[in-house]
């Protein structure tokens, strides 16, 4: 949903509406949307590779900049070390991470210990997801779930909470019709 909103708001800033609150080049905001479900399903998507390249980032840095209040969830958590995630949290207050389509966070039911210092000092800013963006994909969601579960139940009961569904409450629950 994120996703979606932030492709609409950057479509119509490119097309003049709102262009004095972002200034992003037609090129920039090309590269702002290439991660998302546009890649052909059949195809390795190249965008996910882009997550956490210097020109995403600095593409974020520069959002950030020009629009502070901006709410971001970054995909795959940019694909980056948790240090430099880490980092990222620390300077932007309006930056949430998924953990979707990676797998380094945890091994055997286990917390990497890199990450498991991001979880606890931002346990309030990521979520698991599952970057099930084709259906080709659903059939890994119980899977994941299960492999989630086993490395959610290595942290503090709260944090894990925050992380497998009480983040995405808070940040999503907003958005739905009542």
């Amino acid at each position: 949903m994120i996703r979606v909103l932030l492709a609409a708001l950057l479509l119509c800033c490119s097309a003049g509406v709102g262009a004095q609150l972002l200034d992003f080049t037609d090129a920039e905001t090309r590269a702002i949307l290439r991660h998302g479900p546009w890649p052909a399903p059949w195809s390795r998507d190249p965008s996910n590779l882009a997550s956490g390249n210097a020109e995403a980032i600095a593409l974020g840095e520069r959002l950030f900049k020009q629009w502070p209040e901006a709410r971001i969830l970054w995909a795959h958590s940019g694909f980056d070390r948790p240090e430099k995630v880490r980092e990222m949290l620390r300077k932007h207050k309006n930056l949430w991470c998924d953990l979707a389509f990676r797998t380094d966070h945890a091994s055997g039911g286990k917390v990497d210990p890199g990450w498991r210092a991001a979880f606890l000092e931002f346990p309030d800013r990521f979520m698991v997801g599952t970057d099930s963006f084709t259906p080709e994909r659903w059939h890994y969601i119980g899977e994941h779930a299960n492999w989630s579960r086993q490395w959610l139940a290595d942290l503090p009961r709260e944090v894990a909470e925050r992380i497998a569904w009480k983040n995405g409450d808070t940040i999503f629950g907003g958005l739905q019709s009542h």
